[in-house]
């Protein structure tokens, strides 16, 4: 097969762009021809070095982007289009790029990760928003959704239920390599581990951060930080003035790094981090997600999740919930879950 990959590919890491890089990975792998457009508008210096050997073409505008996109179709049989479907540039592309492949006979692919479309995907606007998302949804042969409450929102905007099927989120879980145990190892002995993602300064997630770790005394609870690329000359100052009983339950993982990132997932207990879409961390003084990640043999889901939109003085209500969501068991999928990478597959070739 010859695959177009349209989505999110670069760091910093979530699940979004861990779910589309396992996809390049493994039907690469296999021996299928794979192309990669980055949604964003991207400065090659960003991207990934476990994608050195795979092309991730950047675009550097709208008028580029299609024009990219008819030469990558000319060379592929399918086009998958991911997005979490919120930016009204990550709507014009998902709407071009479905209406190209169309005319080229291509087969369409769409998957709508959960989390912004699942608040906004309803509150598109009547006059165009909702009409580009009918139209996408009307040219593709399928469309993924990443959990049941996505696909009940995507499902007002297009009336065939047959083109719908909910696969979650997944990525593969690596190895660990001795450099990646040291950094992890200051952790070993922590029941529990809270993993902040992409932390900037000031923001509601650095709030949030330093509410935790004065009210949270507990030496059995651990945090990994990952601090966002711009910020991190300013946080590491700050970080630098906590005292040493603190700063023993920290382990700083680099935001670029595909492996630890991906590791720190498999570990964490909880994932708290900002909105994101199109490679873009939105409204990160006023919102945040948190998440319980899930095992099942390689892989890594995120099923269940909340997203928090502060209003008023609520840090230490936030801190609550983190705390009580800290102290249930995530559960363990089982083994016999089904294989979502050959359903697919399946739509692929099917």
């Amino acid at each position: 097969m010859r695959i177009l990959f349209i989505g999110n590919f670069v760091p910093p890491y979530e699940e979004e762009n861990l779910h589309n890089i396992t996809l390049l990975s493994k039907f690469s792998q296999e021996g299928h021809q794979c192309k990669v457009i980055n949604i964003s508008d991207a400065s090659p210096k960003h991207s990934s070095n476990s994608l050195e050997t795979q092309a991730i073409i950047f675009t550097k505008n709208y008028i580029d982007f299609i024009l990219k996109l008819i030469l990558c179709s000319f060379r592929s049989n399918i086009i998958h289009f991911s997005t979490k479907g919120y930016t009204r540039p990550g709507l014009m592309k998902l709407v071009t790029t479905a209406f190209i492949g169309k005319l080229m006979f291509k087969k369409i692919i769409i998957t709508i990760h959960p989390e912004m479309f699942s608040i906004f995907g309803q509150l598109r606007s009547k006059m165009g928003g909702q009409q580009l998302l009918h139209l996408s949804f009307s040219m593709a042969n399928k469309i993924i959704c990443g959990d049941s409450h996505t696909l009940d929102i995507a499902s007002l905007h297009y009336s065939n239920k047959d083109k719908f099927q909910i696969i979650p989120s997944f990525f593969q879980l690596p190895e660990e390599t001795e450099t990646i145990k040291l950094m992890f190892s200051k952790l070993n002995n922590k029941n529990k581990i809270i993993f902040i993602s992409g932390i900037k300064y000031p923001s509601l997630l650095f709030d949030v951060l330093n509410e935790l770790l004065s009210k949270f005394s507990d030496s059995n609870i651990g945090f990994l930080v990952s601090i966002a690329e711009q910020h991190a000359k300013q946080l590491q100052n700050i970080f630098q003035e906590i005292d040493d009983t603190v700063s023993d339950r920290i382990a700083f993982i680099q935001p670029n790094n595909l492996r630890s990132i991906s590791l720190a997932y498999a570990k964490a207990d909880l994932i708290i981090r900002t909105l994101s879409c199109d490679c873009l961390s939105l409204f990160h003084n006023i919102a945040l997600t948190i998440k319980k990640a899930t095992r099942a043999g390689k892989y890594i889901y995120c099923h269940s999740s909340l997203i928090l939109i502060k209003e008023g003085q609520t840090i230490n209500d936030i801190v609550f919930l983190i705390h009580k969501l800290l102290l249930e068991n995530a559960g363990m999928l089982s083994t016999e879950e089904e294989d979502y990478y050959q359903k697919i597959k399946e739509m692929y070739s099917g």
